[in-house]
């Protein structure tokens, strides 16, 4: 978080687990790289207990989030909370409207950016 500005890269990707998602929350920098991200159309995939803490950091209507074993793709916003062994994979085939991880995150940071995210009005209503 300290060395590089979420802009420097074309996603993020937040993985779950309890206690470094607790950190994370203790940390305003991590909130705004989140924010940041979103905000430059930047793809974000979270898994697990991250998907929480993205929802937390974006507080947006109209973005969707997982909530059970499906994988949603809400504004290049990909997150899984619930994940599995095969949501992972070695090898992918881009493909929109994917029903694993890997793919539909993949897919998401293959577009570069989400501009209907600029379109719908979501990227200025997020401050960072």
């Amino acid at each position: 978080l300290e060395g590089q500005r979420s802009t420097m890269y074309d996603a993020i990707f937040i993985p779950g687990g309890a206690d470094s998602i607790a950190t994370l929350r203790k940390n305003g920098r991590a909130l705004h790289y989140v924010r940041e991200a979103f905000g430059h159309l930047k793809s974000i995939g979270a898994t697990g207990e991250a998907v929480a803490f993205v929802k937390d950091a974006c507080q947006l209507p109209g973005v969707t989030f997982s909530e059970g074993n499906d994988v949603v793709d809400s504004y290049g916003v990909v997150t899984a909370s619930q994940t599995e062994v095969n949501g992972f994979k070695e090898a992918i085939t881009l493909v929109k409207g994917a029903k694993d991880f890997t793919t539909a995150f993949s897919y998401a940071i293959s577009q570069h950016k989400n501009y209907q995210r600029e379109l719908d009005g979501l990227a200025n209503m997020v401050a960072y």
